[in-house]
């Protein structure tokens, strides 16, 4: 057993427990509709399409800043994909496409703020916040 065959052994596990879709990468703009005065959140030009795993992170430890005159809620939590993805950069965003085990997660959308990368990782693990309410 070597260090490699262990380390390749845990990928296949963790990208077992990756049974969610996801697309990330750059965000493009909002687009405003005059008519109705509403925005539609812009698209993503991605740079990885495919399995994904999400978990929060810290224990459900949300934060609530303001801004501007608005309260809002920051969700912390972990976006695995598998070590393959490449190109994922911080500010990048992660959409969930599809959800085996949670309906709630489809069509989320997490703000990258630090990506993740190491010489025995089993897969990368993107730490993300998503705003979960605006009031």
């Amino acid at each position: 057993m070597t260090a490699e065959s262990v380390t390749l052994a845990g990928r296949a596990a963790a990208e077992a427990l990756m049974v969610d879709t996801c697309r990330i990468g750059v965000l493009g703009p909002a687009a405003f509709d005059s008519a109705t005065g509403t925005y539609t959140p812009g698209t993503i030009d991605p740079v990885y399409t495919g399995k994904c795993r999400v978990q929060v992170r810290d224990g459900l430890n949300a934060q609530d800043p303001e801004v501007g005159e608005r309260q809002i809620t920051l969700q912390p939590l972990v976006l695995a994909v598998p070590i393959a993805a490449t190109g994922i950069a911080v500010d990048q965003v992660a959409e969930i496409l599809t959800a085996t085990l949670d309906p709630e997660l489809v069509g989320s959308r997490f703000r990258v703020v630090a990506t993740h990368a190491k010489t025995h990782a089993t897969a990368r693990r993107l730490q993300c916040e998503e705003v979960t309410r605006d009031g």
